[in-house]
């Protein structure tokens, strides 16, 4: 998995699949709603309320069954068909490649690309795509991406955001998908900013945040685990 983009000149969202050297790729147009659901799995942020991607795992691990892969299998007329393998290939599923890749990222499944499917990654292309974060107190940050940003409703200037974070954390009432645009009185717009802040900063350590409309700022106890 590499990335979700939005290509202007065709109006559409995409999303890039790499293979694991990173020598060879493929670019998916996909819906927007779509882009925003690959989004969150990416960066395993939790919309408010289950999506279908979130409903299909459950339903399928209540039914006890458990996904082996995912797999993108040709293109025709332009349209791309993928099928979802369960129960140690007892079961292949049709599906759309939007709905395999969100369903494979929440399951921790691979994908699949059928070979000639893919092309070669050119010199221009990004060398390094992941997502860049910093941790401290606990708390995991990560670049507030455009596509987040659109998620979320607010500026890609205007934090970071929270992927993963300690107990002390979570007793101070943080929760994934929150944004933060201050820690231990500064400004965060980058994880970098967010690292610097809360290696500078003593514990008890401040963080203000937005949810939603919402903005508060909670204090993490002189409990949590610091590090980098």
């Amino acid at each position: 998995m590499s990335d979700v983009g939005y290509d202007t000149e065709a109006s559409s969202s995409f999303v890039q699949l790499d293979d694991q050297a990173g020598r060879r790729s493929v670019q998916i147009a996909i819906g927007d709603d779509e882009a925003h659901t690959i989004t969150l799995e990416l960066h395993g942020l939790k919309a408010p309320r289950p999506l279908t991607g979130e409903l299909l795992r459950e339903v399928i691990a209540q039914t006890g069954n458990a996904v082996d892969r995912v797999e993108i299998t040709a293109v025709m007329d332009g349209v791309y068909y993928a099928r979802i393998v369960l129960d140690r290939g007892h079961y292949s599923i049709d599906c759309r490649p939007s709905d395999a890749i969100a369903l494979a990222l929440g399951s921790n499944a691979p994908i699949y690309i059928a070979g000639p499917l893919m092309h070669p990654v050119t010199a221009d292309a990004s060398a390094d795509s992941a997502p860049v974060t910093a941790s401290n107190f606990g708390v995991t940050v990560q670049q507030l991406t455009p596509d987040l940003a659109a998620y979320f409703g607010i500026p890609s200037d205007g934090g970071v955001v929270v992927a993963d974070f300690g107990g002390a954390a979570g007793k101070a009432g943080l929760h994934r998908g929150d944004i933060v645009i201050a820690a231990g009185g500064r400004a965060i717009h980058t994880p970098e900013d967010f690292a610097r802040a809360s290696a500078a900063a003593g514990a008890p350590f401040g963080l203000t945040i937005r949810r939603g409309a919402a903005t508060r700022t909670l204090t993490i106890a002189a409990t949590a685990t610091q590090g980098r």
